[in-house]
């Protein structure tokens, strides 16, 4: 098993790497797969274990690992978060799908050990379709414990409402919570499609006028894909919330 670390300043993640594979294309029985750490509300550093693979625990707020090669099928994945007590979860299981692009995101609070806002592993599948001529595809993850039931507004239209956390784009998705070993199922809010050049989104509390992030313009390109994120990067004394995107792209 080879330990595979990610190029990005700070953040690893440990993979069973396939060699000789190039170019966006997946091979028969190869899945790929990333790592971001959402995980809010402290600068202490986590770490995504993959198929029991040891990783160190540098992974930082906001970064993102390239896509790595992996075996498809039955994989293992747990994670840990320097400063909480009990060292990483006990490994649980996900099955990747060959020729699919997944992403291994960490939500929730940092500083929380236990309780309904502690971090959450969620795999996800990243979609891959090309989005008609002309046209970006996107989806926007909940990451935000603290913020509550949102709106989602897209070039001045809302797309998603009463949105609330923990929400990624897949439900039954595996994963785990610190001191629980039950799976959550998520909201779902998928991809949509969006024409390509600046897209406008805003987030508000849901049935409201007020605003928790932008309103933020992010240049979108034609035949791409993209995550927008809501993220907590304070929680206190007073949370504080804002918007990111990441490319999708394998």
């Amino acid at each position: 098993m080879n330990r595979i670390l990610g190029t990005a300043a700070g953040l690893s993640v440990a993979a069973l790497f396939i060699s000789g594979c190039g170019g966006s294309s997946l091979s028969p029985n190869v899945s790929r797969i990333r790592a971001y750490d959402g995980a809010t509300g402290t600068t202490a550093q986590a770490a995504i274990y993959i198929n029991n693979g040891s990783a160190n625990g540098d992974q930082n707020y906001e970064q993102v690992t390239p896509y790595l090669y992996v075996n498809s099928g039955a994989s293992t994945f747990a994670w840990a978060v320097n400063g909480l007590t009990g060292g990483a979860t006990t490994p649980f299981p996900a099955n990747l799908n060959a020729g699919t692009a997944y992403s291994a995101i960490l939500l929730g609070r940092a500083d929380e050990q236990f309780g309904t806002s502690s971090p959450i592993l969620d795999i996800t599948a990243d979609d891959q379709t090309a989005p008609p001529s002309g046209d970006s595809r996107y989806r926007l993850i909940h990451d935000a414990p603290d913020a509550g039931a949102v709106d989602v507004y897209i070039n001045g239209q809302k797309e998603k409402s009463g949105y609330a956390y923990p929400g990624t784009t897949v439900v039954g998705v595996s994963q785990v919570q610190l001191g629980e070993g039950t799976p959550f199922t998520l909201q779902q809010f998928g991809y949509s499609n969006v024409a390509a050049g600046s897209v406008k989104v805003q987030v508000n509390e849901a049935g409201t006028n007020t605003i928790v992030a932008g309103p933020t313009n992010f240049s979108v390109t034609a035949g791409s894909r993209y995550t927008f994120l809501l993220l907590e990067p304070t929680t206190t004394p007073t949370p504080t919330y804002t918007l990111q995107q990441i490319g999708d792209n394998i």
